[in-house]
């Protein structure tokens, strides 16, 4: 019964930076402006927690439009981390 919660514990610690997603293949490719602002708060890396890392992670790999909720989350992290997100 523990288990979930070390999971909850986990997510909401301080970002170490650690990569959680499998990343994409290496070599050149264009990015979405999603994707660029997700990279740029990431390399900001203050006051990120481990999910909002995973989160970041996930949409800088993700090729294509994204859910509401991610666009929710990636417009909360961008004003509280002053990035612009257009489109």
């Amino acid at each position: 019964m523990t288990a979930p919660l070390d999971e909850f514990y986990h997510a909401l610690q301080p970002w170490d930076g650690r990569w959680f997603v499998k990343l994409p293949d290496a070599g050149p490719r264009l990015l979405t402006l999603t994707q660029h602002t997700a990279l740029q708060i990431l390399r900001g890396r203050t006051g990120l927690t481990n999910w909002d890392a995973r989160l970041l992670q996930t949409i800088a790999t993700t090729e294509g439009e994204l859910s509401s909720l991610q666009r929710h989350y990636l417009d909360r992290l961008a004003r509280e981390h002053d990035e612009r997100v257009t489109a």
